[in-house]
């Protein structure tokens, strides 16, 4: 009625872990298993490749699709007979090209509660910190989900998870937010996701991007292409699809108080004061 294993290596293409584990009640309801995953250096990229959906060629896509269009099913209710507890720690975590240092992560599982108590890691010469409570047991699966950045370089994060905005924003930056929503998909995600928040950001420099560009030529002040602050800081609320902004920036050249909202799938109407 018990497994039981120490160093159990597990290896998923190069990647290389050790598992610790114990599953109880096997025959019963619910399987209760405790583990511990440790690796010195793990990319999660071949992973999250090797669990995405395969792709479906264009064709096929067009000889299936129906004449009126259908709205993506979401997944659960799910009832799992399983309790689980675990923590996870890797030396080196690699994801789209960035680096977290000593990640840890705890969570359990149980009544189709996934709760990750604390995740924490070394990133981009900060450090961060997060919560996570997802119910399982509901259709598309409610989350809370509580985060804190401190001292991440914006540049580089900015690059990983939006690449074409890359270059535009440089500073260090202090991030906390509270969310929470429902559902997977990206129409669930934008009518559904609320939350609220705060930044700061040190050593700010604005280059590239649109905005910056326009003003400066319809100004015609070469100075605006780029824009130097000591600081910025604000506070965001989420709701009904889109991100509404207070924020006030201060620089020795340059102050301005940028108000307004920016829409989850990117268009923003902003007032800059």
């Amino acid at each position: 009625n018990t497994v039981t294993s120490e160093k159990l290596t597990v290896r998923i293409g190069k990647e290389q872990a050790d598992i610790d584990f114990t599953a109880t009640n096997l025959f019963g309801n619910p399987l209760i298993i405790s583990s511990r995953i440790t690796s010195d250096r793990f990319a999660l990229d071949p992973l999250v490749n090797l669990t995405a959906a395969p792709a479906v060629a264009v064709h096929e896509i067009k000889a299936h699709e129906p004449s009126q269009p259908s709205l993506k099913t979401e997944p659960g209710p799910l009832n799992l007979p399983l309790r689980l507890t675990g923590d996870v720690q890797v030396g080196q975590l690699l994801y789209r090209e960035l680096t977290v240092d000593n990640f840890n992560l705890n969570y359990t599982l149980d009544n189709n509660i996934l709760t990750v108590g604390r995740m924490t890691g070394n990133l981009l010469g900060g450090h961060f910190v997060e919560t996570v409570r997802v119910n399982l047991g509901t259709r598309g699966f409610s989350y809370t989900d509580q985060f804190t950045l401190t001292g991440i370089r914006a540049d580089q994060l900015l690059s990983a998870f939006s690449p074409h905005n890359s270059g535009t924003v440089f500073g260090t930056l202090n991030l906390n937010a509270d969310l929470k929503g429902t559902g997977t998909t990206t129409e669930s995600i934008r009518k559904n996701l609320v939350g609220q928040g705060d930044f700061l950001l040190r050593d700010v420099k604005l280059t590239g991007g649109g905005v910056t560009q326009s003003l400066a030529d319809y100004l015609n002040l070469e100075e605006l292409r780029v824009m130097r602050f000591s600081q910025g800081n604000g506070r965001f609320s989420i709701a009904d699809g889109r991100v509404n902004l207070n924020s006030q920036f201060s620089g020795s050249d340059v102050r301005m108080t940028p108000e307004g909202y920016i829409t989850l799938d990117g268009s923003l109407d902003i007032a800059l004061n």
